[in-house]
């Protein structure tokens, strides 16, 4: 443009540069000669210069100094950085480029004085970061862009002034971190926007101001972290977005005031802790969200006000930690949540209000630490819970207000230290759990109001440390658990008042230190237990009320110090131990009042110190047909 196209009296502007650039005063106006610029109403009422650049070309040098950027109407494309750091510019005018379809990458980022923009009616797509950190830019009003699809990664993110978006009606997809950190912005409204599909990763996040969200119909997918700390969102309802299946992985963690969700009711996934810390979220109800399959790992981990879930119909799987320290959770009622087969690691580790649950027809396993620590839970009924196969480690350990519990019919599995330390629990039925296969380690340990235990008629493993130190336990009867083969370590070590024990027949060892320091146990009878072959070291050792034992026929082998400590044992009578082979160390070591000892017809080896200190002998009767010396014998 030159002198001669200007309106009179204005003189090109030698601070430009460039043959397009043009300076107004304050009150003058200016029209271009250019056919393109006919239509443009420039105001020159400005306080200071302004320089406008009329750009129809993309070859055309750019004077920094541009504050009014008007695009004529043959441009099709604005290329990658072409207006980048341009600090002074404050308007640009698209309007009248019809031809203009993309606007390129980094097209004008870091404009740091740009807060106008009238954008071209047939443009499709934003570049990635094409606006990126405009930071005077207030305004964006696509409503008559009827043709924009794609708002591309970072194009306007730290946009830091921008409180207003009008949605374009068409369009599809908006990219990661589009808005990210645009901490002025106060309201979403998608209701027109019936073309979006695709909320990109990091859309909104850090939008501090951001506090109502109106949802398009037929969005689909809500990306990673897309409300990640919009710490004014209070209110989120989707159960207009039928369209929705899948809200991703953080997408609203950290939405610290947010207190109301209202599900689409097609969604199929929430994805790992996708609402987590949001500390205000009072109420979860999915009964109408009948798409709903999967909660995600640390879904909802510290909504620590949320009190109340209402569980989805067709949920199928509830992933590791997803309710974990959720402090008010009160209920578990999935009575009606038919689909329900897993509850993943600690679910709901650590939920401490939590007192009921109601177990899913169909679950079939409890992960492990999935119900850990949570102090207020006192009644677990799994009786309706036909397809539970398995309860995981530590799934209820340190529940110390759990009394009572009702197991599953089909239940194969009870994890390691599953129910340890339930401090308040006293009555434990498995009569019924004829699936019942394996107590894995410490699974009741340390769970001191234990007093009953009805055993699973097809129980075979009964694990190390199982009922360690059950000290109200009495009396533990196994005559209908005819599949019991194995007694693990310390099972029942220090459990008290344990005084009756009825054994099973098809038992075959006692582990190591099984049944140490029970104090009260008096009996022993193993004369039904046909199939013992081991008593393992210290299986018996202070079990200092011990006073009758009755030999397994079949036992081979007594441990290292298995009965010692027993200062009320007075008589062992093996005439009928036929297949008793080996008597190791210190077995009856210190049975102080130990007096007569029938020896088994077909004993191999006494091992050093075997009866080391049993003051009170007085007969041994060793058979015949041995060619021992009675004289000063190591097992003395």
């Amino acid at each position: 443009m030159n002198a001669n196209n200007a309106h009179d009296g204005i003189e090109p502007s030698a601070a430009t540069g460039v043959n397009e650039a043009i300076s107004l005063s304050s009150s003058q106006l200016i029209t271009t000669a250019a056919e393109d610029a006919e239509s443009h109403d420039i105001s020159a009422k400005k306080k200071t210069s302004e320089v406008v650049f009329f750009y129809d070309s993309e070859d055309q040098e750019i004077s920094e100094n541009v504050t009014i950027l008007i695009f004529g109407k043959n441009i099709a494309y604005i290329k990658y950085e072409v207006f980048k750091g341009l600090y002074r510019l404050r308007e640009v005018d698209m309007s009248a480029s019809l031809a203009l379809e993309t606007i390129g990458e980094d097209a004008f980022s870091l404009c740091s004085a740009l807060s106008v923009v009238k954008w071209a009616p047939n443009l499709k797509t934003i570049g990635d970061c094409a606006f990126w950190e405009c930071t005077k830019l207030q305004n964006v009003d696509w409503s008559e862009a009827h043709a924009l699809e794609t708002i591309g990664k970072c194009a306007f993110a730290g946009c830091k002034a921008l409180s207003v978006v009008t949605w374009a009606p068409n369009l599809k997809t908006i990219g990661d971190c589009a808005f990210w950190e645009c901490t002025k912005l106060q309201d979403v409204d998608w209701s027109e926007a019936h073309a979006l599909e695709t909320i990109g990763e990091d859309v909104f996040a850090y939008c501090g101001a951001l506090s109502v969200v109106t949802w398009a119909p037929n969005v689909k997918t809500i990306g990673r972290r897309a409300f990640y700390k919009c710490t004014e969102l209070q209110n989120v309802d989707l159960k207009e977005a039928q369209a929705l299946e899948t809200i991703e992985d953080t997408a609203f963690a950290y939405c610290s005031a947010l207190s109301v969700v209202k599900w689409a009711p097609n969604v199929k996934t929430i994805g790992r802790r996708a609402f987590s810390f949001c500390t205000k979220l009072q109420d979860v109800d999915w009964s109408e969200a009948h798409g709903l399959e999967t909660i995600g790992k640390d879904a909802f981990y510290r909504c620590s006000a949320l009190s109340v879930v209402k569980w989805a119909p067709n949920l199928k799987s509830i992933a590791r930690r997803a309710f974990s320290f959720c402090t008010k959770l009160q209920d578990v009622d999935w009575s009606e949540a038919h689909a329900l087969e897993t509850i993943g690691k600690e679910a709901f580790y650590r939920c401490s209000a939590l007192s009921v649950i109601k177990c899913a027809p169909n679950l079939k396993t409890i992960g492990d630490g999935a119900f850990r620590r949570c102090t207020g839970l006192q009644d677990v009924d799994l009786s309706e819970a036909h397809a539970l196969e398995t309860i995981g480690e530590w799934a209820f350990l340190k529940c110390s207000a759990l009394s009572v519990v009702r197991c599953a019919p089909n239940l194969k599995t009870i994890g390691d230290g599953a129910f340890q330390e339930c401090t308040e629990l006293q009555d434990v039925d498995l009569s019924k759990a004829h699936a019942l296969e394996s107590i894995g380690k410490e699974a009741f340990a340390y769970c001191k109001a234990l007093s009953v235990v009805k055993w699973a008629p097809n129980l075979k493993t009964i694990g190390d440390c199982a009922f360690w130190e059950c000290t109200k336990l009495q009396d533990v009867n196994w005559t209908k658990a005819h599949a019991l083969e194995t007694i693990g370590e310390w099972a029942f070590a220090y459990c008290s008042a344990l005084s009756v024990v009825t054994w099973a027949p098809n038992v075959k060892t006692i582990g190591r230190r099984a049944f140490y320091k029970c104090i009260k146990l008096q009996n022993v009878d193993l004369s039904e237990a046909h199939a013992l072959e081991i008593i393992e070291d210290t299986a018996f050792a202070y079990c200092s009320a011990l006073s009758v034992v009755k030999w397994a026929p079949n036992v081979k082998t007594i441990g290292r110090r298995a009965f010692s400590f027993c200062t009320k044992l007075q008589d062992v009578d093996w005439s009928e131990a036929h297949a008793l082979e080996t008597i190791e160390e210190g077995a009856f070591l210190k049975c102080s009042a130990l007096s007569v000892v029938k020896w088994a017809p077909n004993i191999k080896s006494i091992g050093n110190c075997a009866f080391q200190e049993c003051t009170k002998r007085q007969d041994v009767m060793i058979p015949s047909i041995y060619h021992w010396f009675v004289r000063k014998l190591p097992f003395f």
